[in-house]
């Protein structure tokens, strides 16, 4: 069969890393049982070692399961082949101490015929470039990527962030993964051109300009070279790699794909308004829903109506009044006791027994040991001491002292706590000197590699991201 496009996959290990953990693929159809041309791109986190083991891992994996016989389903093929490379990647993570923690990012491309598949795992991209615009056709699983569909952050600032690096989706963390594949086939025209990448080319280099190389009348492979020429030139931080495939004939006559592109737009007032970045292209409607001021959303019209009328049942009819016993004590009413909570102002109830100076990192918000140590110090106030933190690993393992900060891989759902008897002996008039019992189970969470918590910012307003967080920072995992 005459072949509809044309190619470049390239990779290349930046100027700082030590090695390239970063893996890309490319399987002609007759190799894959006909199943189609298949492109991997994979972006390995978790060490030199680690992270190379595990994208190398994936694109094998996934490469020898459309070898395994001809899928009727494109859909179904591409996310049993990312679950198959995710399992591979956990299973030799269990079965090898050393490589405990490494993962990857994954994004799969699968031409079969004129019609074009994708499916995704983390911040690795696929874009499309139609009539000399560029366009995202996935949606990075990542942290900041959930403030920007909130409307918290724009595209642009999500590239700064401090927190850009941490994922909520990575093959290999835990047993099982649910990844993303498209609803419906790409329909591109020729002249389309698709550009897989590692986030050490879109991390660093905006849409525009790669749109910019991308609409250059050079070759394929020139445009990857300048592709990774300019995230050098940018830095280049991390390993680069970009994999193109140019649509060369096409019976579509208009191209019809998912743009998830940002859409925003910021109010003078500086309310950030959220982003409709869902629509289809090439002549069919978009279904992106128009873009409102915060006043006017009648979500929050409905939450404004719901908090005024609990304000006038509060002031006026006041529910949770407290009832007075056979000896004249007022006693309050036990619904109302539990939605106030106790009284953390008084200071003999900020105590190790009220697990006051404890908490489970992945819980509330806790998503780093910077957060978790910054807490427990604001709680502490004078008392408070480097050398009383503790870390209790779910496997019972105990750090202690100035190491705790320290700490570059961390697991969620594992307690960090501030020793009483310590703090007692520094300032024994602030907390009971008393053992800390927690009760707390600790959740069933991800592993996660924390990154230079040293300069992440206060936690941004909480909000719903998924399972847990995957931190892949040049500092701690040299990616």
């Amino acid at each position: 069969m005459e072949k509809v496009f044309d190619h470049s996959v390239k990779t290349d290990v930046g100027l700082v890393r030590k090695a390239n953990e970063d893996a890309a693929g490319y399987a002609p159809s007759e190799e894959v049982c006909n199943n189609g041309d298949l492109f991997i791109v994979c972006d390995g986190m978790g060490g030199h070692v680690g992270g190379a083991i595990a994208s190398n891992t994936a694109v094998q994996s996934i490469i020898d399961h459309f070898k395994n016989g001809l899928h009727e389903n494109p859909y179904i093929a591409i996310n049993d082949a990312i679950v198959f490379a995710n399992e591979q990647i956990f299973a030799r993570a269990q079965a090898e101490p050393e490589l405990k923690g490494m993962g990857t990012t994954c994004t799969v491309l699968l031409i079969r015929g004129s019609e074009t598949f994708i499916g995704h795992v983390g911040d690795s991209r696929i874009y499309i470039q139609s009539k000399n615009k560029l366009h995202r056709i996935t949606k990075d699983h990542s942290f900041v990527q959930t403030l920007v569909d909130q409307g918290l952050i724009s595209d642009g600032d999500a590239e700064s962030h401090p927190r850009k690096n941490e994922l909520i989706k990575a093959l290999g963390i835990r047993e099982s993964v649910e990844p993303e594949v498209c609803s419906k086939a790409i329909e591109a025209v020729a002249g389309d051109c698709f550009m897989m990448c590692s986030d050490g080319l879109c991390g660093l280099v905006v849409d525009q300009d790669m749109e910019k190389v991308i609409s250059d009348s050079i070759s394929l492979d020139n445009k990857a070279d300048k592709l990774i020429a300019m995230a050098k030139a940018a830095g280049g931080h991390d390993n680069i790699t970009v994999a193109l495939v140019d649509i060369q004939s096409s019976p579509f006559t208009s191209s019809v794909f998912v743009d998830f592109t940002p859409k925003e737009s910021m109010s003078t007032t500086g309310d950030m308004s959220p982003l409709a970045a869902t629509q289809e292209i090439g002549g069919l409607a978009s279904d992106s829903p128009s873009v409102l001021p915060l006043w006017k959303r009648s979500g929050v019209l409905v939450s404004a109506a719901v908090v005024a009328v609990a304000i006038i049942v509060l002031v006026f009819f006041n529910p949770f009044k407290g009832s007075v016993d056979e000896d004249g004590v007022s006693n309050i009413d036990s619904t109302a006791q539990e939605l106030v909570g106790p009284p953390l102002e008084n200071v003999e109830e900020k105590n190790c027994e009220s697990n006051y100076f404890s908490v489970i990192l992945g819980e509330d918000g806790f998503e780093s040991m910077s957060q978790a140590t910054d807490t427990l110090h604001d709680r502490a106030g004078d008392s408070y001491d480097t050398k009383c933190l503790v870390y209790e690993e779910l496997s019972g393992k105990i750090t202690q002292g100035d190491e705790v900060r320290l700490l570059d891989k961390i697991q969620l759902g594992e307690r960090v706590y501030l020793d009483c008897d310590c703090l007692d002996s520094n300032q024994s008039s602030v907390i009971d000197n008393t053992t800390n019992n927690q009760s707390n189970d600790p959740i069933n969470a991800d592993n996660k590699m924390n990154g230079n918590t040293d300069t992440l910012s206060p936690p941004p307003p909480k909000v719903p991201i998924g399972d847990s967080i995957i931190t892949e920072s040049s500092d701690t995992i040299n990616q």
